[in-house]
C-alpha cells in the first residue's frame, strides 16, 4: 500500500499519528477506526470514513494485515 510507506514504526511516532487522527475525528474532518486483536496487543487492520472527496461526499477505506 503506497500510502502506508513512511508510517511511524516507533512508539512516539505512532502516538503522534493517533493524536492527529483523534483530532480530525473530534473536528468531524476524518473518521479513522482501528481493528485490534481481542487483547489489544496487535493491530489487525483499520477502516475510515474520509472527507477528502469534497463537500457532502465521503470516501470509505479499509485494510487488513496480511497475517
Amino acid at each position: 500500500m503506497p500510502w502506508a510507506r513512511g508510517k511511524p514504526t516507533d512508539l512516539e511516532g505512532a502516538i503522534a499519528l493517533t493524536r492527529r487522527w483523534r483530532g480530525a475525528f473530534d473536528l468531524g474532518r476524518d473518521f479513522v477506526y482501528g481493528v485490534f486483536s481481542p487483547d489489544e496487543r496487535e493491530v489487525w487492520g483499520g477502516s475510515g470514513l474520509h472527507t477528502r472527496a469534497g463537500e457532502g461526499a465521503r470516501e470509505t477505506g479499509y485494510w487488513i494485515h496480511v497475517d
